[in-house]
């Protein structure tokens, strides 16, 4: 007998076919549009809601992100202090412990080079003398520092400082790059201010402390006052220390305003700027 075998049916299929037209087809959209006439498209009062929405979540983080990148200009802030410690380490082997001199009286702490006089102080003479070079002085420049021209391989071709015109002041030229014919400047502050006279240089064995005697610093005479703005990290100033660590210290209780009430003073007086590296940066 011949077995009989039964074929099931699959349920809820059509017997018919109908071709989809494309996705891409205006008229399938059209046909939706007409089924759900309240799900068509965002009404304006919605897409308006949505852009406040964004506008308040970037409100939030902007902040944040900006917090987040000082920081990190601020590490490499220190970064730059560390490497121009081994310099000044290699420097101060060579000549029996004594690191660079400082700037001549008269000079401007934030100057590092008198052009016109071929005198390098400071650190400029890391870079005249061989331990750094012309490249590496991008180290003497903090990344928060935004001086108008006192930059790496900046020029101050309009004559912007007050007391000199143009091509007088610049930062530090790159190799090839023109040179400025007064005064190469700097973002960080160097110590040559040690001693009763207060004009002699760091010395790696004649300080009874050198954990805490500070040597390198971030700018602090004369960006609030003179040029009215604020150039570095706001209240907040990364040191280096003869012993080859650096550190940041906040300045929220304003002792920087209290203590350089006229910038240009401060400038070229050792006995204020030595003030602010006992009290400031080692006082704490």
């Amino acid at each position: 007998m011949k077995s009989t075998r039964f074929v099931r049916r699959p349920t809820g299929v059509l017997p018919d076919v109908v071709a989809r037209p494309e996705s891409g087809d205006p008229a399938i959209w059209r046909r939706r549009a007409a089924r759900n006439p309240g799900r068509a498209a965002f009404t304006l009062v919605e897409l308006l809601v949505v852009i406040a929405i964004l506008a308040m979540l970037m409100a939030l983080a902007l902040p944040s992100l900006s917090g987040a990148r000082e920081r990190a200009r601020r590490a490499a802030c220190l970064s730059n202090l560390r490497q121009i410690g081994v310099s000044l380490t290699m420097y101060a082997d060579d000549h029996d412990g004594r690191m660079p001199r400082g700037n001549s009286p008269g000079i401007g702490v934030n100057s590092t080079f008198v052009i016109s006089w071929n005198l390098p102080m400071g650190l400029a003479t890391l870079v005249t003398d061989g331990y750094l070079t012309d490249a590496d002085a991008r180290l003497f420049y903090c990344p928060s520092w935004s001086h108008p021209f006192g930059q790496y391989n900046t020029l101050d071709t309009q004559g912007l400082d007050w007391s000199a015109g143009p091509n007088v002041f610049g930062g530090w030229p790159a190799p090839g790059s023109p040179w400025p014919t007064g005064h190469i400047t700097i973002s960080y502050h160097y110590r040559g201010t040690f001693g009763p006279g207060m004009n002699e240089p760091p010395h790696l064995l004649r300080h009874s402390s050198p954990v805490t005697s500070a040597i390198v610093a971030d700018h602090f005479t004369r960006r609030e006052v003179l040029y009215g703005e604020d150039y570095g990290h706001g209240a907040y100033y990364n040191a280096l220390y003869i012993d080859g660590h650096a550190r940041g210290l906040s300045d929220h209780h304003g002792y920087m305003a209290a203590t350089n009430p006229v910038g240009y003073r401060t400038q070229h007086m050792p006995g204020i700027q030595e003030t602010v590296w006992r009290n400031f940066f080692e006082g704490r």
